[in-house]
């Protein structure tokens, strides 16, 4: 794995943290405004926007069909909190509040018995994913 290698994928890391805090903000601005939020368009709007910049990366990096599993993974480990935190506190929550008005966090709840930590566990989640899938994608790049 060269220079430019890692150049290109520092980049796609910093274009998820601003994409997510470009997204958090609009969301946030919609509740504030009393806007609903679709949930669904959101999500996929979200994953195609994702796809283009992991296709980039790949395309930059000659990367391998397996890379692409490795970044989505590295996207999710890294959008999906940096998103919920931007968001949470921009409406003036708790860092690690999440809502059952949407199907991801409703999981959250269901697995932890309580809900008192159901942020809290998707955050660890989150941080593991983020720091497994940026190992392998390491490991299968520098063997």
């Amino acid at each position: 794995m060269g220079m430019m290698h890692l150049v290109f994928l520092a980049l796609y890391l910093v274009a998820l943290l601003v994409y997510a805090s470009a997204e958090a903000k609009m969301d946030a601005d919609s509740i504030k405004a009393g806007a609903s939020i679709d949930h669904v368009d959101g999500f996929v709007r979200r994953l195609i926007i994702v796809f283009i910049m992991v296709v980039i990366v790949l395309t930059l990096t000659l990367g391998g069909p397996w890379d692409m599993a490795l970044l989505m993974g590295m996207a999710y480990g890294l959008w999906t909190p940096t998103f919920r935190l931007i968001l949470n506190l921009r409406r003036g929550k708790d860092w690690c509040y999440i809502s059952r008005s949407n199907r991801y966090d409703t999981l959250w709840f269901n697995l932890n018995w309580d809900g008192r930590d159901a942020g809290v566990m998707a955050y660890l989640f989150e941080a593991f994913c983020f720091i497994v899938f940026t190992a392998l994608y390491f490991i299968t790049n520098t063997l």
